[in-house]
């Protein structure tokens, strides 16, 4: 079930860091995310696709990319628009 996220961060986002979380990251615990796409929204917030759920899931991936979370609002989950 596909989760969608706008996120605001607190550094710039450069395609590189874009390009990482796009191919999966390894979180703080070791686990290593599953692809997720990324769309621009501006240089400091993206629209993120997840098809996995994980503990502060979105907060840990911003941090795996040396960056944080200074927003973040879940926008849809499956089918279902918040």
């Amino acid at each position: 079930m596909t989760k969608i996220y706008e996120v605001e961060s607190e550094k710039i986002l450069s395609d590189t860091d874009r390009k990482q979380l796009e191919n999966g990251v390894m979180l703080d615990d070791g686990y290593t995310t599953l692809p997720a796409q990324v769309e621009k929204i501006s240089d400091k917030k993206i629209r993120l696709f997840l098809h996995e759920g994980k503990y502060h899931q979105v907060k840990r991936m911003l941090e795996a990319v040396d960056n944080k979370v200074t927003k973040l609002h879940r926008t849809q989950i499956g089918k279902c628009v918040l």
